[in-house]
């Protein structure tokens, strides 16, 4: 490209530490030219040389770096996550303790079963009326003493109302 072409004649006659740092830069991250970590160091190094500041920040910045040194950087990141997590899960542990408590649940209510269709697990209490067939007839009751056992009011395929 033009620029590279440019800054590579100022940095060639030695006298623009700035043009050797742009080189350094456009090697660096490839911008115009092959990335290409070597020469870019080799132009940092020459432009800190000619005392550029920036180009020994950028030879600083290629340097490994320590696991201490990670750490650093990291370690906020870390603690945020960390906070975040613990919120999250307080959250969840009173919504879960809310959910537990809800009116619903402490009367008997269960939304994972229909209860419509459910039967229940316990039989019901057995009957103390008396069964029908010894069951004695009302005395003020209506006779139906003289018809047949099938001819009651509303009994039949004749009679009854409605």
């Amino acid at each position: 490209t033009k620029a590279y072409y440019w800054w590579q004649r100022a940095a060639n006659e030695g006298k623009s530490s700035e043009a050797m740092n742009h080189l350094g830069d456009l090697h660096f991250h490839g911008r115009g030219v092959v990335k290409d970590s070597s020469k870019a160091k080799e132009w940092w190094e020459k432009a800190a040389a000619s005392g550029h500041l920036e180009a020994k920040e950028g030879i600083n910045n290629m340097a490994p770096k320590s696991i201490g040194d990670r750490l650093k950087l990291w370690m906020p990141m870390l603690l945020l996550f960390l906070m975040l997590l613990a919120v999250f899960c307080y959250f969840a542990w009173k919504y879960h303790e809310m959910a537990n408590d809800s009116w619903f649940t402490r009367n008997g209510g269960d939304s994972t079963t229909d209860t419509t269709t459910s039967t229940d697990a316990t039989a019901p209490p057995p009957s103390t009326a008396t069964p029908p067939e010894t069951a004695t007839p009302d005395v003020g009751a209506a006779s139906d003493a003289g018809a047949p056992p099938d001819a009651g009011a509303g009994a039949g395929a004749s009679g009854g109302e409605l």
